[in-house]
């Protein structure tokens, strides 16, 4: 039998590990994106949060502490002369501000909050 401090103690870390968004969903609708909308997400130790869909990137911060993780509004950037960013690239990337119930446990993330579920894993190097 596993105890709930074995599995925490080998999840990845929120800062430091690129996070690779498997499962987005929103008051129970499992929002579908092809394979080549990649979206991934970075903490850093300082707090600087990196995020990057499709074409589409973002730069924000974030504090944890605990069971929380605070996430400020990201500024979004697409590449110049770039098609206009697509709909769920935008909806994805601006979803991740305000305050989520975080929750690691082994190779997994989830954030939550109000009926959204972001579930992420490592990104393989």
């Amino acid at each position: 039998m596993t105890t709930l401090d074995e599995r925490t103690a080998t999840a990845a870390p929120l800062v430091g590990t690129a996070w690779l968004l498997q499962r987005y969903s929103a008051d129970g609708v499992l929002v579908c994106f092809s394979r080549d909308m990649r979206t991934t997400l970075r903490v850093a130790g300082d707090g600087a949060v990196t995020a990057e869909s499709g074409l589409l990137s973002g730069t924000g911060r974030c504090t944890a502490d605990g069971d929380t993780a605070d996430f400020d509004a990201m500024e979004l950037v697409a590449p110049a002369g770039a098609c206009a960013p697509g709909a769920i690239e935008q909806r994805v990337l601006e979803a991740l501000s305000g305050s989520f119930t975080l929750h690691l446990q082994h190779d997994a993330l989830t954030l939550s909050r109000d009926g959204l579920v972001l579930s992420f894993v490592p990104l393989a190097a």
